[in-house]
This record gives structure tokens, C-alpha cells and sequence, in this order.
């Protein structure tokens, strides 16, 4: 049993064929589309980034993690490993958050090393926007022609 407290702030049932989530409206909307970019840029089962914070695409979307860390936050996380890692597993799609946790300095200033990369081997493609918050869409850019 769930209070009539959680049904009011959580009141969009989100079912997938792998579970069932209660979310707010704001999240229903950041997730359905990041959802759909995902699907429309990755193979099944292929992988993804989501980062800094949303690990649960990985699992709603049924796509990889390339690299060993869920969450990109401040302490044990090596940010050239996880550029290898996104390289080695030819990784074509990114969602990143870009409006992360307060508590936490820029995740430009966090992990330059993987900013530095996504922005110079991925474009923007598509902003997801809520009322509260805004993804970023990003896929890999074509390597050039000879």
C-alpha cells in the first residue's frame, strides 16, 4: 500500500515491459524523451552514457553503461577511463544532464577530461526539456570522408 500523499506527488504510472514506476509529470516527460532519443540513436542492448546522474536510463531503455561507474560525482571516479571506455565501445549516444545536483561543482570543472571529449566527439542533437530541468541529447559525429 502506497499513502495518498505518494500517489499525489508520483501520480504517472510509467510501465514498462521490465517495471513499474510512479513518477511526476516533470519526470514522466524528461524520461519518455530521453527514452525515445535513446531507442532512435542505439541498437538494442547496445550501449549508452547517461551522466552525471541517471543511471536508471541504462536500465529503462535496456541499454550498456560502456563504463564502470553509474553515477559521475565527486570522489573515486577516473575520468580518462571513462573516455576510453566510451572510444573502445564506439558508444554513439550520450544523455547528459546539465543541470546536476547543486552540492556539486560544474561537471566541466568535475571531470574535464570527459566534458572535453563529448564535446569534441559528439554534437547536440536534441534538448530535452521539463519544466525543472534539461537534458541534452548528444550523438557521435561522423568521422570524416577521406
Amino acid at each position: 500500500r502506497v499513502s495518498a500523499d505518494v500517489h499525489r506527488w508520483y501520480p504517472i504510472p510509467w510501465d514498462l515491459p521490465r517495471a513499474s514506476l510512479h513518477v511526476d509529470r516533470e519526470q514522466a516527460l524528461l524520461w519518455r524523451r530521453a527514452r525515445t532519443f535513446v531507442e532512435g540513436c542505439s541498437e538494442p542492448g547496445g550501449f549508452i552514457f547517461a551522466a552525471p546522474l541517471i543511471p536508471l536510463l541504462y536500465f529503462v531503455s535496456e541499454r550498456r553503461n560502456p563504463t564502470p561507474y553509474d553515477l559521475l560525482i565527486p570522489g573515486r571516479v577516473d575520468g580518462p577511463a571513462i573516455v576510453e571506455r566510451l572510444e573502445a565501445s564506439g558508444t554513439r549516444c550520450v544523455v547528459l544532464d546539465t543541470e546536476t545536483y547543486p552540492e556539486y561543482p560544474p561537471f566541466a570543472q568535475l571531470f574535464p577530461e570527459v566534458d572535453r571529449y563529448l564535446g569534441q566527439a559528439f554534437e547536440p542533437q536534441l534538448r530535452i526539456r521539463g519544466e525543472r530541468g534539461s537534458w541534452l541529447g548528444l550523438v557521435r559525429r561522423e568521422a570524416p570522408r577521406p
